[in-house]
């Protein structure tokens, strides 16, 4: 008896959701790993709550920040948004190929606000 090894599979397109926003507890450090493991798993449960959608492919991402002093926007502050996004598959990876642009102010928002748009990539044509 042979059995065959191909699986068949239903190819379908991955719906476009265009821009996806949500909001989040404001982030602690990337360098408190007891304390972002505390966020991201609480965090976890509110994407699990709102199910923002999936972003395929290049994205740019905006993350607004709820104005706090004697704080400032650093990379340990947006680390621990953009590893949750992947944990949860709302985009691809991490790798500079998915992510295109990822930007973070100051706004009048609780906790921080994250919108996740698709990234227009230019088509270029062979010389």
């Amino acid at each position: 008896m042979r059995f065959s090894l191909d699986v068949p599979v239903e190819k379908r397109r991955v719906r476009d959701h265009g821009k996806v926003t949500f909001d989040l507890a404001f982030p602690p450090s990337a360098r408190n790993a007891e304390h972002c493991q505390s966020w991201a798993r609480n965090s976890g449960w509110e994407i699990a709550q709102n199910r923002p959608g999936r972003v395929p492919g290049p994205v740019r991402i905006m993350l607004e920040y709820e104005e706090r002093t004697a704080r400032r926007i650093s990379q340990d502050m947006i680390d621990p948004v953009l590893m949750l996004l992947e944990k949860f598959s709302i985009i691809d990876s991490l790798h500079r190929s998915c992510i295109r642009e990822v930007s973070g102010k100051w706004a009048t928002v609780q906790g921080c606000r994250v919108t996740i748009e698709p990234a227009v990539t230019v088509q270029r044509a062979a010389a």
